[in-house]
């Protein structure tokens, strides 16, 4: 399920050691060492192959990025960043690791450090690198992740700026819609945001995200039976969809609410979650004898640990 929330990217030293997946075709004794420790969650002992390689071997490029990603897991950023400069200035063509990667574990560990320019510049960088290649995957994932740090920066201008590039690169890309979308709503160009979310349903009206940005911008133009039935549809498509918004938003106009909980438990074969729902509504309206009732029922269907 694709979510706009921040790009879920594997963790540093799970993502170093992927590329190392093929072992029996590392040479460096003590590197190898230091992944099958790594393997074993030892990280202790990892250090220390990897010490004893960068004392045989060093300007070996690999081993100073394993040994960065060893210090990222520990907390120890300064330590990473040290090693992970040393590891670009050793980087070859012969090197496990793509150029492109050294400077995307760099930013994420500027952004730790909470150096966003200095990760902004690495993005760049690496935009620079894949774009040559036209890689969509690694291309959508740098933007998307600048886009985001951007976001936060609130510079909302360059996160379109991005965003735009990503469908540049890929005109059907829904997550850059909904990106243009969030930022739209940020600014309040509710009107914008809507006409985008009718533009990307199109594409996958099964995408949860549109309906969460929608029910946003429907509900601040005060269309809310509209965001309603946006609410009811990411709840549909979700597998966690947000609360604070669903409740925020079908509190405005609880009768309607009730009637389409009341429609989907209907037409849907497995309507627990509806049940649950319509059980909150009642809750909402104050209505408790109806919301006892439901959970008596939901007890005797779905058994007395349902709840």
């Amino acid at each position: 399920m694709k979510k706009i929330l921040f790009i879920t990217i594997i963790t540093f030293i799970i993502g170093l050691q992927m590329c190392y997946a093929q072992k029996n075709k590392v040479s460096d004794y003590n590197l190898h060492k230091a992944y099958e420790m790594l393997d074993q969650n030892n990280d202790n002992e990892a250090l220390k192959y990897v010490n004893q390689q960068i004392k045989e071997t060093p300007k070996l490029s690999d081993a100073y990025s394993l040994r960065a990603g060893v210090y990222y897991g520990q907390g120890k950023y300064g330590l990473a960043l040290s090693d992970i400069n040393t590891s670009i200035k050793y980087w070859n063509k012969k090197s496990k690791l793509a150029k492109y990667d050294l400077y995307w574990y760099r930013a994420k560990i500027y952004m730790m450090l909470d150096e966003f320019d200095k990760a902004i510049d690495d993005y760049g960088a690496i935009y620079k690198m894949v774009a040559k290649e036209k890689n969509l995957e690694i291309i959508h994932q740098v933007l998307y992740t600048r886009a985001h740090v951007f976001y936060s920066m609130g510079d909302l201008e360059s996160s379109d700026n991005d965003y735009k590039l990503m469908l540049k690169h890929d005109e059907t890309d829904q997550v850059a819609m909904i990106g243009l979308t969030r930022n739209m709503i940020e600014r309040g160009n509710y009107n914008d945001a809507v006409e985008l979310c009718n533009k990307c349903e199109k594409y996958d009206n099964t995408y949860e995200e549109i309906y969460r940005f929608r029910m946003q911008g429907y509900d601040k133009l005060d269309k809310t039976d509209l965001a309603i039935d946006d609410a009811f549809l990411y709840v549909y498509h979700s597998e966690d969809a947000d609360a604070m918004y669903i409740e925020s938003i079908i509190k405005k106009h609880l009768s309607y609410s009730l009637a389409k909980a009341n429609e989907m438990i209907n037409n849907e074969s497995d309507n627990y979650r509806w049940k649950m729902l319509r059980i909150f509504i009642y809750e909402w309206m104050y209505d408790y004898v109806n919301a006892i009732a439901e959970y008596n029922n939901i007890e005797k269907e779905y058994g007395a640990s349902a709840n």
